[in-house]
């Protein structure tokens, strides 16, 4: 390939892997065990599935979801939804897994995937949720100004995260096709990041549960106040991604 970069490749099922036994340094995660004895991850390994295609499968399910509100299959569009974000948890259980059984894949598709996905898949719910389940005819106005203010400053940082995770992306493809001594950069959500979008997921949760019998104004304070709470953590995952570029180079 020479100096040219390296196109991202996407494959949903993919067998290849090293030789050599498997590897002993790979940290498991709280839930590894759990899909394993659930016999999720095994599934997926018996039929080569990578991470990546679960994850652009489980992004995919955003639009059923959606339309699913919008006729007023609430507790369908429920289910999907947390079938959807289940499958953020299965990715990283099956990446795991490949990686320890010395599978092919490469890691910064995949740091650079997921995120991606999860930012897509939430800001996508987050603006058009509310109009599918007429948010504005249930909602106090002062919580609905809140609710919509935080969920403007997350959305347009989810953006800036964006950009900067592509550009962080094409950096370490740019230097692994040159193979320079350019240090790569660290592409992996930090824990800022992740706690910011556990709130923004489980404020996206009990707005689309507010669409039950069983929801109420409960629902959209969670919804309102988890967005508030993600406002500063996605402010520092910003930061975070910016400082460590300064510390690579």
């Amino acid at each position: 390939m020479g100096n040219r970069e390296r196109a991202m490749s996407i494959r949903f099922i993919d067998k290849r892997r090293e030789d050599g036994p498997d590897r002993t340094d790979v940290p498991a995660r709280l839930q590894d065990p759990i899909h394993k004895w659930l016999g999720v991850t095994p599934l997926f390994m018996v039929f080569g599935v990578t991470a990546n295609a679960i994850t652009i499968v489980r992004g995919l399910l955003i639009m059923p979801m959606i339309i699913l509100l919008g006729f007023d299959f609430n507790y369908a569009a429920f289910l999907l939804h947390l079938l959807s974000w289940w499958g953020d948890a299965i990715d990283g259980s099956v990446a795991r897994e490949r990686k320890r059984t010395r599978h092919l894949d490469n890691e910064d598709d995949g740091e650079f995937l997921d995120p991606i996905i999860d930012k897509a898949s939430w800001g996508l719910s987050a603006v058009l949720v509310p109009f599918a389940i007429e948010i504005a005819n249930y909602v106090d106005t002062w919580l609905l100004v809140v609710a919509i203010t935080a969920m403007s400053i997350l959305v347009f940082t989810e953006c800036v995260l964006t950009i900067v995770r592509w550009q962080d992306y094409l950096h370490n493809t740019k230097t692994t096709s040159a193979k320079t001594a350019q240090p790569r950069l660290n592409l992996a959500a930090r824990n800022a990041g992740k706690t910011k979008m556990v709130l923004e997921v489980v404020g996206l949760s009990a707005l689309i549960f507010s669409g039950t019998p069983e929801g109420g104004l409960w629902c959209y304070h969670i919804w309102a106040w988890a967005l508030v709470a993600a406002v500063p953590l996605a402010s520092m995952s910003l930061l975070q991604k910016i400082s460590s570029r300064k510390t690579a180079s």
